[in-house]
């Protein structure tokens, strides 16, 4: 079977950090794999566990100057990778160009 996806998406290793919780100060090491205006694909480099469903707040780093980029997503699959745990995040909100254009800078 085929998978079509609306958007395009781009393979990526960026460094992130991931708390399951805003409000806490418990961030997490995770690299994200690819990107797309409205999800993303992440790694988790420890076994996680993760739950469909499961609203997931990021903080991008893009540049070690700059301050991380904060996004907020909800996991929509989930499970085992050959080296760690994997899952795509349904992201709450569209990526904005501003955003977006310094994603796909450091993509690059």
């Amino acid at each position: 079977m085929s998978e079509r996806r609306q958007l395009r998406r781009f393979s990526l290793k960026l460094k992130a950090q991931y708390s399951f919780d805003e409000e806490r100060e418990n961030w997490k090491e995770c690299s994200i794999v690819d990107v797309t205006y409205n999800g993303m694909g992440l790694k988790f480099p420890l076994r996680e566990t993760i739950k469909v469903g499961t609203p997931i707040f990021l903080a991008i780093i893009v540049d070690e100057a700059v301050r991380p980029v904060r996004l907020r997503g909800v996991i929509k699959w989930g499970g085992e990778g050959p080296a760690g745990c994997v899952c795509g995040v349904e992201l709450a909100q569209i990526v904005d160009e501003v955003t977006w254009n310094n994603l796909v800078h450091y993509m690059s």
